[in-house]
């Protein structure tokens, strides 16, 4: 703290200097695809003290470990953006809270309420849920920092590299954590650091060749990635991310359901300590890839062919899982009613209802996509 009151004195001696505003003396510009922990180690690390003294002197350090955890009304964003001498506006971008921030407003932003802290969040399975375990060894041995897109659950391979994203060390196989494991620590190089892992210490980047993902991996994280920057999809994701909770349960219609859709020669495989997926996020890299592309072929000649996978469970009672807890939109809640009729048959203004939303929204891509997937019931090659 001695150096940072150095610090701060002597940049109050540059011209144009103002106390008032607590600008901090080193005050890197956040980049564009950073999350907002590995942008904090950076500045702490310029201003010479840790991330949690910088929080305390900002005005909390209350939790500063789940710091990528905060929604956009903290009081310390606005501090954050103080110190950085920035827009609040380039602080909340940092936040991986839902899917705000990635493309400037994305779909979580029109409704508050209904993105709850942790969704679309990739979890860790132990507390405290640890942000950035998943990257891309390219992307970081390049730039040095973490970016926000990897806390995400909906992607599982780098864009501008067509890689798989890695959860684990090479080395040691145990899983990668993300900044906060560096915020009681002074650091003096945090690019370099932040390579590590935080189990064996050695380069999580320089080691085995990456794997290149599939081409239906990538042609849905690139769709997933569009619509993510469309305020209207929210009820698309509020859809889908129902129906992947729905595939993740050990319910009788979601085993059924895995047993059909998902390929015989992948195992569904979870980070959490139980070995079982409670939740989509949960998941592996590549157990989520496939389970995206399941679920996303659920959308392919709406209503019918949802109605089909459901009933072909006979088991309807257990179809209340697909409405539980979520204000969803009539063309989905419609599609469920039908499923848990029997001999009920869609009607085609059932699929009007539905189409003439996807082009209202803009997410009639996932239509078109989903079709291309659904080739004689088989869903992976």
């Amino acid at each position: 703290m001695y150096q940072y009151k150095i610090a701060l004195h002597a940049a109050s001696q540059i011209e144009g200097y103002d106390e008032r505003v607590n600008l901090l003396p080193w005050h890197p510009r956040r980049l564009d695809d950073e999350i907002l922990s590995s942008w904090m180690l950076s500045i702490a690390s310029g201003n010479g003290i840790s991330v949690r003294r910088l929080c305390a002197w900002l005005g909390s350090d209350d939790r500063v470990r789940e710091i990528d955890s905060m929604k956009p009304y903290n009081p310390l964003v606005n501090h954050i953006a103080e110190a950085a001498g920035v827009e609040k506006d380039i602080v909340i971008k940092s936040l991986p809270t839902g899917l705000y921030g990635l493309f400037g407003k994305s779909i979580s932003s029109t409704d508050w309420s209904w993105t709850s802290n942790t969704q679309w969040r990739l979890l860790g399975g132990t507390p405290p849920n640890n942000l950035g375990n998943q990257y891309c060894p390219i992307c970081l041995r390049k730039f040095g920092h973490y970016q926000l897109s990897w806390t995400i659950a909906v992607y599982s391979c780098c864009l501008q590299h067509k890689c798989f994203l890695r959860d684990h060390c090479p080395h040691c196989g145990k899983r990668f954590l993300g900044a906060a494991r560096f915020f009681d620590s002074c650091i003096a190089k945090p690019k370099r650091d932040l390579q590590l892992c935080a189990y064996c210490g050695r380069s999580v980047v320089n080691h085995e060749r990456y794997e290149l993902a599939d081409e239906k991996t990538l042609k849905l994280t690139y769709m997933l990635d569009s619509l993510v920057r469309k305020p209207a999809c929210v009820d698309y994701f509020k859809v889908l991310a129902r129906l992947l909770h729905v595939m993740c349960r050990p319910s009788a219609l979601a085993k059924h359901m895995r047993s059909q859709m998902l390929p015989s020669s992948h195992q569904i495989t979870s980070r959490y300590w139980s070995g079982t997926p409670p939740e989509f996020e949960y998941l592996d890299v590549k157990s989520r890839a496939f389970m995206l592309q399941a679920v996303v072929s659920l959308f392919a000649d709406w209503p019918d062919y949802l109605v089909d996978v459901l009933r072909s469970t006979n088991d309807l009672h257990h179809l209340h899982h697909l409405f539980k807890n979520k204000s969803l939109p009539n063309w989905y809640e419609s599609a469920v009613r039908i499923a848990a009729t029997r001999n009920r048959c869609p009607k085609p203004s059932d699929r009007e209802q539905f189409l003439h939303a996807a082009i209202q929204q803009g997410w009639v891509t996932a239509v078109q996509f989903a079709k291309k997937l659904v080739i004689l019931g088989v869903f992976f090659i």
